[in-house]
């Protein structure tokens, strides 16, 4: 019998509002018609008044070595994160931007895709390991191909979690259109707003591609700290290129690079070869049955692809 667990509270221990762990408690049974729930996972969803010192206190406890987190990313501000407490994902802890929850122009909408997303990221790691698929674990060693690896996997668990919050939306809300009333996909999000990630996605291209323009191309080799930079590039824009796609699907558009101001874009050519790789191979191991291989298969197509593009820069 499934002993999966769900609390809510404030980041002083205090319970939520009803309304937030309703809403939260609705979510996770949602998230049951997405995939499986997992015979043992216990999470607590923490509203946080200090979000970036409550993130970083979660991953001191699950003994995480990633540095200081910081909210501000490529493609827009980080408002949740979920952290796995213990080596075999049983335990999780979501932490929430209380200050962006509470804020006004914050629309349900857009707190249940944030609960979907975050809740979906503890249920998935859990289900590898229920499934003996080792692909969550780390590499001992950073090398270009560990590095590779690792981009496509976070890459795919966005896009994952993306999709997972696209179907909670469609079945707890709805948007009035020409033909009527549909349900409200992900993709809507930001798309009053200009926020989408599909509008982001060619300023990030124009910010990298100008950085990657700016590399010395005398050399055969760069040098080390310039490809780290490249290689913290390409993980950066995968996970924005997996946003994107998740958008694109929930409008059932082909994907990100049918945009003229994406697929036209100079840093293009770079990188949709390898992200239609990874998508397409994505597609053909979707489910749950075989999540051990498929996570081999997807992260075995995107690896390759990624050292591909990372040999014309000589690595």
């Amino acid at each position: 019998m499934s002993s999966a667990t769900l609390t809510i509270c404030g980041d002083d221990g205090v319970p939520a509002s009803a309304s937030a762990t309703d809403l939260a408690r609705l979510v996770d049974a949602l998230l049951d018609e997405h995939a499986p729930r997992p015979e043992r996972l216990s999470v607590t969803v923490v509203l946080a008044a200090q979000f970036d010192a409550a993130v970083n206190e979660a991953l001191r406890i699950g003994g995480h070595d990633f540095g200081p987190f910081e909210s501000a990313r490529l493609g827009g501000t980080v408002r949740g994160k979920a952290v796995s407490l213990d080596e075999d994902h049983a335990g999780a802890r979501v932490v929430i931007d209380a200050g962006w929850w509470d804020g006004e122009s914050v629309s349900d909408t857009r707190r249940v895709s944030m609960l979907a997303h975050e809740l979906f990221h503890s249920r998935l790691n859990r289900l590898r390991v229920e499934a003996g698929s080792t692909e969550h674990h780390a590499g001992d060693a950073y090398t270009p191909a560990a590095g590779a690896r690792w981009s496509v996997r976070n890459a795919v668990d966005e896009l994952r979690c993306d999709l997972a919050a696209d179907s909670v939306l469609k079945r707890m809300f709805t948007i009035q259109t020409d033909q009527g009333p549909r349900p409200f996909p992900f993709g809507m999000l930001g798309a009053s707003d200009a926020t989408s990630y599909l509008n982001t996605v060619p300023d990030a291209f124009d910010d990298v591609y100008a950085q990657w323009a700016s590399l010395p191309n005398a050399e055969p080799v760069l040098n080390p700290e310039d490809q780290s930079l490249v290689a913290r590039h390409t993980g950066r824009l995968l996970t924005l290129l997996a946003h994107a796609e998740a958008e694109a699907r929930s409008f059932e558009m082909p994907g990100p690079f049918v945009l003229p101001e994406i697929g036209e874009h100079s840093l293009a050519q770079l990188l949709q070869p390898p992200w239609q790789i990874i998508r397409t191979t994505y597609d053909r191991h979707v489910g749950w049955r075989n999540i051990d291989a498929n996570d081999t298969a997807i992260a075995d197509a995107g690896q390759e692809a990624i050292l591909d593009l990372w040999h014309r820069f000589g690595f």
